[in-house]
């Protein structure tokens, strides 16, 4: 069962109309990054967990920024901020790092203004960036196989007010990178 299955019956699974545009967005994500950068994808690479949360971290990210745009268009109570603005892929925000998959907010916490380490609880992942957009981000992780490079880009590319976080925001990525190795990349 996905995240957003709706519930089952007689083995079949209901997704709502949001959940299919988003696994939509997120598979034509990949794609396109495996069209744009075909070294990222390559058979060679295939048990580095680097590049599996690079490649998988830039796809939720874009699912989630891509869906809840449209389905606030679609619906002006779709993300509501009498319920802490709960939208498609919330629950990836109020993870702690050990709940964390190669499916990080990153890509999120890069251009939202949300630091679910104040708002929520400080068992949260500090976030004090903000203000990037899906095209920096994606100019920024162009031929990168590592976090460095991609945290390193972002800041030599653009002047934004809260780069001097990044290194902080990257952080918590490599600790779940650190927690993945041993359970994933043998």
């Amino acid at each position: 069962m996905t995240s957003f299955d709706k519930g089952t019956n007689d083995n079949c699974f209901y997704c709502s109309s949001d959940g299919i545009y988003a696994t939509t967005v997120h598979e034509l994500t990949h794609a396109g990054h495996r069209e744009l950068d075909p070294g990222m994808f390559s058979v060679l690479h295939s048990k580095n967990c680097e590049r599996l949360m690079l490649r998988e971290s830039w796809a939720e990210g874009v699912e989630t920024i891509v869906t809840n745009d449209r389905y606030k268009r679609l619906s002006s109570t779709y993300i509501n901020p009498t319920n802490d603005n709960i939208g498609w892929n919330y629950q990836r925000q109020r993870n702690t790092v050990d709940e964390m998959t190669e499916y990080t907010p990153i890509v999120a916490d890069l251009i939202d203004n949300l630091d679910q380490n104040e708002v929520f609880s400080n068992i949260y992942p500090t976030d004090r960036v903000k203000n990037y957009n899906l095209q920096q981000i994606q100019k920024a992780l162009d031929n990168c196989r590592t976090l460095d490079c991609w945290r390193s880009n972002l800041k030599s590319y653009y002047h934004n007010s809260s780069e001097q976080y990044l290194n902080e925001l990257f952080g918590y990525v490599k600790g779940v990178l650190n927690n993945n190795n041993p359970k994933k990349c043998k």
